[in-house]
């Protein structure tokens, strides 16, 4: 599941945007015979190979095997190569996109490199436990893998592409094209023209505390103690507020932490942990009854935010100064994930649902 999202990753940032598709270039493959470029980017250098270190360390490690340790890492190596042969002959069609023989050859030693790591590290294992151990029993054994990537694609998504704390699947930007295709009624339908600003403060407070109670919701359904959920959910907290900090404007220094802590937002915390100490008690096809509802919730009421063209000029600012290698694909990625991650979560509570209603009632006591 990682290794396939990392694929995706990979390819989207290798390609965005996908428009204006034509051959730039005499061929595919004429950047092969083009040489290394004179002037370059070590920080894209960097990313390059970074990139596919983790693509080749997850192949390895997903197809390890007992009998040849060191067949997932050839195996990684030339799946990086024909990756990345494919996407850099692809990207001469695209016109903000330039194929380098230095790129294909930092992610193919990227790839290499991970492959052998990940084989290291495979037998390492294989050896400590006495045999290779299925995904399902490693240290995501308490729930899904697609539930811990939902997780991991949240922390990812806090980095402050939206104004409010925790705030995820902001579709404004969708929205309008969708819905002025299946009516000439609402040619120019703008969500956040339903909210009264005296009721701004009360709207940010059920934001945060519904997006805080989705998030618990899904770790729930994922550790099976309680106070280990507690604390899953307590460190998430800290890391989204932590990333929204560090990558707030630099001018604001001396007030970061005030700028995400408003007086909404930390009423909004608070409704937010009472409301998940009452959902804990809730059996478990009930807990996810209510994290479909307040998937739904969330999604309503953060697409009837007002839009801030004030945050969003600060924030654009910000990203080129703190984090120069924030590209315009990457940056892209973030706010694409952070608006469909609702999405993504309301259909693995649904399969949920549908799986735990398929089960006997005898395997259900006991949950």
């Amino acid at each position: 599941m990682l290794w396939l999202a990392v694929t995706t990753v990979i390819a989207y940032l290798s390609l965005y945007p996908l428009a204006d598709w034509r051959l730039r270039q005499p061929s595919l493959f004429a950047f092969l015979s083009q040489g290394f470029p004179r002037y370059y980017s070590q920080a894209d250098l960097v990313s390059n190979v970074a990139a596919y270190v983790i693509f080749g360390l997850l192949f390895a490690l997903g197809w390890s095997t007992r009998r040849n340790a060191w067949l997932p890492a050839v195996l990684a190596s030339v799946a990086a190569i024909l990756l990345s042969l494919s996407l850099e002959a692809l990207q001469s069609y695209l016109p903000t996109r330039v194929p380098s023989m230095l790129d294909f050859s930092a992610n193919a030693a990227g790839g290499v490199l991970g492959g052998v790591i990940g084989a290291v590290v495979g037998r390492y294992r294989i050896r400590l436990r006495e045999g290779p151990t299925p995904a399902s029993r490693q240290w995501y054994e308490q729930g899904p893998a697609l539930g811990w990537a939902l997780v991991v694609i949240w922390v990812i998504s806090q980095l402050p592409s939206q104004r409010l704390l925790l705030a995820t699947g902001n579709l404004q930007a969708w929205l309008p094209q969708t819905l002025s295709g299946l009516t000439d009624a609402l040619p120019n339908l703008q969500l956040d023209a339903l909210l009264p600003e005296s009721l701004r403060s009360a709207h940010e407070t059920l934001v945060v505390a519904t997006m805080m109670c989705v998030l618990g919701v899904l770790v729930m359904d994922l550790v099976r103690s309680a106070a280990w959920r507690m604390t899953w959910i307590a460190g998430l907290m800290a890391v989204a507020l932590a990333l929204r900090v560090l990558s707030s404007p630099p001018f604001e220094s001396t007030q970061r932490l005030l700028v995400w802590l408003t007086s909404g937002a930390q009423a909004g915390l608070l409704v937010g942990a009472l409301t998940l100490y009452l959902v804990s008690a809730f059996e478990r096809r009930t807990r996810l009854r209510v994290g479909v509802a307040l998937v739904l919730l969330g999604l309503f009421l953060v697409n009837i935010s007002p839009v801030d063209p004030f945050f969003q000029t600060t924030q654009s600012a910000a990203q080129g100064v703190l984090a120069p290698g924030m590209t315009p694909s990457l940056r892209s990625l973030i706010n694409s994930i952070g608006a469909f991650w609702p999405l993504m979560t309301l259909v693995y509570l649904l399969v949920r649902l549908v799986a735990l209603r398929r089960r006997r009632p005898d395997k259900l006591a006991g949950i």
